[in-house]
């Protein structure tokens, strides 16, 4: 494998093997932040894109994010990207070498990305936004798994396990090359079987970026250090964004009892956070309506970032929707608290959309459904907030649904209560009422023998199921995952949580 201080040494030699094929303008890059949190206006400054920092250096050009404390206060996981400033024509090949500066080793989700695009600012978790090639790079100790797609994130084409260790400046290695006639991909030497990429680009030219995301808040930085032989150099630097108005998290004013805390409704609605996939507007009756489209499948993402509630005290999360059970069988919940910052294995649940609660006697449309995340291991500390995915784009698009609220509450019958449904939970769902002394004194019957310690012999062994007293199932239901995602198969449990339609 070829150390960076290597790549650096045979950069020079390179340069009388390729020959450049765009101005010298086309060496030069420019950082930004996610494609779709683009918008005309902003409500604040800590919802504007996260652009991250970008400076050329002796050893090519390096992008970075803000410091963990600085991540920390915004309440976002590490992200970075930056692109070549002009289109590349690839027709007679294109070569990309670059090594890793910082990146976490811990077990969170984590890639790097190479993108060869047709839309500028070319983002892996947004589709929508042009179409073309990218990798997601996952790595373990040692090596990483090189895994490729075409047009999104979910169309994976190729996985292959690559020797590189990132982790001692090991580096990584992009080319397009026409081998046999075909354009083909290769990631340090390796084939990524995306041969139908070429499709995407008529005049064989394209956008490359880089991208970096982890989840916690530790920094991230990386340096491109060659683009066809040639070291990128410039002027220009940029310091990475962070916003003026952010605030460490405090604790909560007092909660009124009852309600829930991180409500996601008509009036704390920001467009922000719902993701590629659907279009949202606000009704007159004050509710969240949604029309999903096939563009990608719909993911509401929230972080919470203004107030330390704990996921101690607030274990329910609870969502009323209407109709989502009509054209969805399931969806999936990432929840993060604690050490948790962003979407990973271990911390997610299935959704049963058909599931949904309600009175069947006096029908209004509305379902409730509520999940225990207390159940999970990974519910404890600090509630840093959600990714949940609503379905499948293919089952969804054309479709259209409505939700009232979103929020996280103390108990089950708080949510039951908060959804003016509290009659349906006392009928269904409450424990029943202890029996008082009077109704447990009866009168021994005249002339009546039996042993009594006889006919009651060996029932202290038998247990008694409360969850069929209540005549609701909310158990939970753990399935295996077998992840290849990094070096070594890894076994990760997902959590489902159920509760039963009566």
């Amino acid at each position: 494998m070829k150390k960076a201080l290597a790549v650096i040494m045979t950069a020079a030699m390179l340069l009388t093997v390729f020959v450049f094929n765009a101005s010298a303008a086309s060496n030069e890059w420019v950082p930004y932040g996610k494609v779709d949190t683009y918008k005309d206006s902003y409500d604040s400054e800590s919802e504007m894109p996260m652009v991250a920092g970008m400076r050329y250096t002796d050893y090519g050009v390096q992008m970075y994010t803000p410091t963990s404390e600085q991540l920390e206060t915004w309440g976002k996981t590490a992200y970075c990207s930056m692109q070549l400033k002009d289109k590349i024509n690839f027709e007679n090949g294109f070569s990309m070498t670059m090594t890793v500066d910082e990146f976490t080793d811990k077990g969170v989700d984590k890639w790097i990305s190479i993108n060869v695009w047709t839309d500028e600012k070319p983002t892996p978790e947004a589709g929508g936004y042009g179409k073309g090639w990218l990798c997601l790079l996952r790595p373990g100790g040692t090596a990483f798994a090189a895994m490729s797609f075409i047009d999104v994130a979910s169309n994976l084409v190729h996985q292959h396990i690559v020797d590189c260790n990132i982790y001692q400046q090991e580096a990584i290695t992009f080319e397009i090359k026409k081998i046999d006639g075909k354009y083909t991909l290769l990631i340090n030497d390796t084939d990524m079987m995306a041969y139908e990429f070429i499709d995407r680009f008529e005049d064989h030219t394209a956008y490359i970026g880089v991208c970096c995301h982890q989840g916690n808040y530790e920094p991230i930085s990386l340096t491109v250090n060659d683009v066809n032989g040639v070291m990128p150099t410039g002027t220009e630097s940029y310091d990475p964004f962070v916003p003026s108005d952010i605030t460490p998290r405090i604790d909560p004013p007092e909660i009124p009892a009852g309600d829930p805390v991180f409500l996601l409704n008509y009036e704390s609605f920001k467009s922000s956070e719902w993701n590629a996939g659907m279009k949202t507007s606000l009704t007159d009756e004050g509710n969240i309506h949604v029309e999903f489209t096939d563009v990608d499948s719909p993911i509401i993402m929230r972080e919470s970032r203004k107030y330390n509630y704990s996921a101690d005290d607030y274990p329910i999360w609870a969502i009323l929707f209407k109709n989502i059970d009509e054209i969805a069988d399931s969806g999936v919940l990432y929840f993060f608290a604690g050490e948790v910052k962003a979407p990973q294995e271990g911390s997610m649940c299935g959704v049963n959309w058909l599931e949904g609660d309600y009175d069947e006697d006096n029908d209004t449309g509305w379902r409730i459904l509520t999940i225990d995340l207390s159940q999970s291991s990974m519910w404890n500390g600090i509630i840093n907030g959600y990714r949940l995915t609503i379905g499948d784009r293919n089952d969804l698009n054309g479709q259209s649904a409505d939700i009232k609220w979103i929020g996280n509450f103390k108990t089950v019958e708080e949510a039951y209560t908060y959804a003016g449904m509290k009659d349906l939970y006392d009928k269904n769902m409450a424990p029943p009422t202890p029996p008082t002394a009077a109704d447990t004194v009866t009168e021994p019957a005249e002339n009546d023998t039996t042993d009594q310690t006889t006919e009651n012999a060996g029932t202290s062994d038998v247990t008694t199921n409360d969850n069929a007293k209540k005549g609701v199932d909310t158990g939970l239901i753990i399935g295996i995952i077998a992840a290849v995602i990094v070096v070594a198969a890894v076994i990760c449990a997902v959590i489902v949580i159920r509760k039963k339609k009566k």
